[in-house]
């Protein structure tokens, strides 16, 4: 799970790189293959707000309540997606464009019950999962609206020796002892350099993803920049080397619908 933690963690960072946008991910796996309780563990950290289940009003009523009180509002994390897609048709539709909308451009507007409200200009990163059914019968309607790649799809499976071993855990319930996880997040922002020579070497796995969407792929090249900034920024660096580079294309190997092992 070292990679998929990693994908969380390092995108939860890039809120605190200066002049970037927190970018957000989608975990996309099979049931039971601990999509939950990785988001989970990184949910008492500075700027996030967590929710198991949300409507455009609550969440927005919870956000200004953060904002209220001098907390930062980088991320919201929803553990599970299902929980937003099981609500009626209207509702579903409400909240995803809230956040398709609150995730890229910010939001300045919500409709709730036929009624818009002007509010001050939200915007965030969003961490969620969901499952391989349930994304692939919503992957084409949010791909025409965008959201899929506003989004990091992180895919995977478990390789046999890895659910030997969550076995193994479950047997001896070392469950029991799981922490979560805080990250040391600077003060303020802080700015990163990326040369471009370094950025170029991102394009295969942007490429990639937007060679499966059928994109072009600049929204997921920032992306990977972005996310490239925060692991140098996560390691004390101010600057991209090629250690930066090598991390992340051990997390990119999953930034992808090809539900690669997890070793």
């Amino acid at each position: 799970m070292e990679a998929l933690e990693k994908a969380i963690r390092y995108s939860l960072w890039t809120a605190w790189v200066e002049n970037e946008k927190p970018i957000s991910l989608i975990i996309i796996a099979q049931p039971e293959s601990g999509k939950t309780s990785a988001i989970e563990k990184f949910k008492e950290n500075k700027g996030i707000v967590y929710f198991n289940d949300v409507t455009p009003w609550v969440l927005t009523k919870e956000l200004y309540k953060y904002r209220d009180l001098g907390k930062p509002i980088n991320h919201i994390l929803i553990a599970d997606f299902l929980n937003i897609l099981s609500k009626n048709q209207a509702s579903a539709k409400a909240i995803i464009h809230f956040l398709n909308s609150a995730i890229e451009e910010g939001l300045e507007k919500i409709q709730t019950y036929g009624i818009t409200i002007d509010i001050p200009k939200i915007q965030f990163g969003l961490i969620t999962s969901i499952t391989i059914t349930a994304f692939k019968d919503k992957r084409r309607h949010w791909k025409n609206i965008g959201f899929v790649s506003r989004m990091l799809p992180f895919s995977y499976k478990y390789s046999i020796a890895m659910a030997q071993d969550i076995l193994k855990n479950i047997y001896e319930q070392t469950y029991h002892h799981d922490k979560k996880e805080l990250l040391n997040f600077p003060e303020k922002k802080v700015h990163i350099k990326l040369d471009s020579k370094m950025a170029v070497k991102l394009a295969p796995y942007s490429q990639r993803l937007a060679s499966a969407e059928r994109l072009y792929g600049f929204r997921h090249q920032k992306q990977l920049q972005t996310l490239v900034k925060a692991i140098a920024l996560a390691n004390g660096r101010t600057e991209v080397t090629q250690v930066d580079i090598i991390e992340l294309q051990k997390i990119a190997e999953y930034f992808n619908l090809e539900f690669n092992a997890l070793e």
